[in-house]
């Protein structure tokens, strides 16, 4: 399995540089907070992390515990012919426990109530488990894709 989720991407500069970098850096950092997400910008690059909140409502304990975008990072740097290149990378550890935990869920269920075959339980896990982290790569690929989209649309 992949711990990190890793792209980068290629935008044409509308300005210079600097003035779209700060421009994108300002509408990430707002986006992130929307997610919940804590950033700090430190010269070239966002850091985010989940800030995590004490709460004693079990549907919104649920809700927290299944987000992927969870700590990571994206850099800003400038590109030949003009554009930015926009690198991020997030860590995928959270989505790794989850799925993992989720075949084995699976498997023992199979296991002990349906009384399947002991192959059978264990490739039901298996098949859980690629499940639900190819679910949650692709959910935190989307998110992050959705993100970078709506910040380098830079014509304020």
């Amino acid at each position: 399995m992949i711990s990190s989720l890793e792209k980068e991407i290629k935008v044409e500069i509308q300005e210079n540089f600097e003035i779209d970098s700060k421009k994108i850096f300002s509408k990430l950092k707002s986006m992130l907070g929307d997610l919940g997400l804590n950033s700090s910008v430190e010269s070239d690059k966002i850091k985010f992390k989940k800030v995590y909140k004490s709460t004693t409502d079990a549907k919104e304990n649920k809700n927290e515990a299944m987000k992927v975008l969870r700590r990571g990072e994206i850099n800003l740097s400038h590109y030949p012919n003009n554009k930015i290149m926009i690198a991020y990378k997030v860590n995928l550890d959270a989505l790794k426990t989850m799925s993992v935990l989720m075949g084995i869920l699976i498997g023992f269920f199979m296991r002990l109530m349906v009384e399947s075959n002991f192959l059978i339980s264990i490739f039901a896990g298996l098949i859980t488990l690629a499940a639900v982290y190819s679910f949650g790569f692709l959910n935190a690929e989307s998110k992050m894709n959705n993100l970078i989209n709506k910040a380098t649309k830079i014509k304020s």
